[in-house]
Formats: C-alpha cells, structure tokens, sequence
C-alpha cells in the first residue's frame, strides 16, 4: 500500500480505502492520499476515523493539517505479540488522524474536486469519531474549487457530532416528560 503508483499498478476508474488512512503516521499519510489520487480515474470511497480535537499541527507540500497523534501500540511490543493485536498497524506505533475539516481539505488538496459524506442510519457499530466520503475526480476540478470556500476551517461554526447516546438520552427524556402529562 505505501508503494501504490501508477507505474507500478496502473490507474483505476474506483478505489476503496478502507480503515487504512488512521493507521498511517506522517509523512506515510500524506503520500498514500496524493498516490491515491494518482491512481484514481472517477472516484475513491474513504472510510476513516478522525480526530474530534485539533491537538497537532503538521504540514505537507505547504499546507498545514490539524489531528493527533494516536497510539497504534506500545513501542518495543514482539512481532509475536503484534501480530495478535487485530485491527491495528503493523509497522508504525504512532498514527496521524486528522481532524474533519483537515481531512476534507487534504483529500480536496490532493486532486478530488467533489466531496460527499455518507450519512449512514444510527447504528450501535458506528462511532461519532469515523466518517465515510465518496471523493470524485471530475473534468471540471479547478472549477469546483473556484466555487468553494478556500478551506475548511478548523474553527467553523458547524454543529458538533452529537453522540448517539446523547441523541437516544434526549429522545427518551422527551418521551418521559410527554408520558408524564
């Protein structure tokens, strides 16, 4: 995966990314989204987590990234031990997860000109810090971008994720109240 190019494999009208963005440390990151771009003709599905809070800052081609650092494992772990550990990196200890609006921009900053997000049913699987986006690749790139805001910002005034439980807490304390009257 961190050796994908065109060169090597070709180019791909869809490519599926799936739970592997949040096992990547910088830079690894950063040039496994660019060759995916590379690589793609129409569209990539991205299923990732993200980072809630805006902790690290780091940078890539000029362009700075929010996220954190997140403990893939303790450094010094046995390649026995690792490889019992299930849904974890292999290499890596450390990973970078970006924030939402950082992700958003580096995956528009890597050739994608449209975004959508997939807003699944509630589900008790899905958690409130992982996001699925369809990224298409369209003739019309520079124009999309023309008509977008520059970037997302870390700081803008969308609505924070509300967890499910405080979503199904909300729900039952209006029910309660109605059965009460």
């Amino acid at each position: 995966m961190r050796n994908l190019s065109t060169d090597k494999y070709g180019k791909f009208d869809f490519i599926l990314c799936l739970g592997i963005l949040y096992h990547l440390n910088t830079p690894d990151v950063f040039d496994f989204g660019k060759n995916i771009s590379e690589c793609c003709n129409i569209a990539t599905i991205f299923d990732t987590h993200f980072s809630l809070k805006a902790s690290v800052q780091t940078e890539f081609q000029g362009k700075k990234y929010w996220g954190k650092i997140y403990t893939e494992f303790k450094k010094g772990i046995s390649v026995k031990h690792l490889e019992l550990l299930h849904w974890t990196s292999l290499d890596n200890s450390q990973s970078f997860w970006f924030t939402k609006p950082s992700l958003l921009n580096f995956i528009m900053d890597s050739g994608f000109g449209l975004i959508f997000e997939a807003l699944l049913p509630f589900s008790q699987s899905r958690l409130s810090d992982r996001i699925i986006l369809a990224a298409y690749k369209n003739k019309n790139n520079d124009e999309v971008r023309s008509i977008r805001q520059t970037s997302w910002s870390e700081q803008s005034k969308q609505k924070p994720h509300i967890s499910q439980q405080s979503i199904l807490k909300r729900i039952i304390h209006k029910i309660q109240r109605l059965v009460r009257r």
